[in-house]
């Protein structure tokens, strides 16, 4: 029956459903699965409370080679099952917002989003857990620090590695939360948001 009904339409019912659920209604048939990567519908992927979505579905989705383009904003935050498909998100070349907080990245991995290219004004992650952070690294990175306008960096040891990463952060953003005044998100004492906006 949907398939005699107009594209916006389609498009418009699809609008209501979650990530999940337009990628389970993807696969009904070929044309529902060319309206399930309209521009309207994957804007914004918001996986926070897709827990049937696997990272393969998530790839599928954004298969067809134009699809990746059209993802603005990136939800993530605490998705703990599924690892985050990091080739797949430095291909999206549009991406604005990008929310990984509550997920363990490497720093390879965070190197490999920040010199990607990606126009990133908004972004949200933990700091990575490893001992060997280069310098040289951390420069390489400030392209792809120089447009943010909202950063929330979720930290566990303050560190020369650290700054340097915020010194990259170079816009004139209004400190939030920094060093003496350091909020600590309690029951986690012993880690810290550092947050910076130009929103604010």
């Amino acid at each position: 029956m949907m398939d005699h009904l107009p594209v916006e339409i389609i498009v418009h019912i699809l609008s209501f459903l979650s990530v999940a659920d337009l990628i389970c209604v993807s696969r009904v048939n070929k044309r529902i699965g060319e309206l399930a990567g309209d521009q309207q519908l994957l804007r914004h992927l918001d996986l926070r409370q897709a827990y049937s979505c696997s990272q393969e579905d998530l790839k599928i989705l954004l298969r067809p080679k134009n699809r990746c383009n059209m993802v603005h904003r990136l939800d993530m935050d605490a998705v703990y099952w599924f690892r985050p498909p990091f080739d797949t998100i430095a291909r999206m070349k549009n991406l604005k917002s990008l929310h990984l907080r509550g997920i363990s990245l490497t720093f390879k991995q965070l190197h490999g989003l920040l010199t990607a290219g990606l126009p990133l004004q908004e972004l949200s992650i933990d700091w990575p857990k490893c001992s060997q952070q280069p310098m040289n690294m951390i420069e390489e990175m400030q392209e792809g620090l120089s447009h943010l306008k909202f950063l929330c960096l979720t930290v566990q040891l303050l560190n020369n590695v650290v700054n340097q990463f915020l010194r990259q952060c170079h816009i004139p953003f209004r400190l939030l939360l920094y060093c003496s005044k350091l909020h600590q998100h309690f029951p986690f004492r012993n880690r810290w948001d550092i947050i910076f906006s130009e929103y604010l």
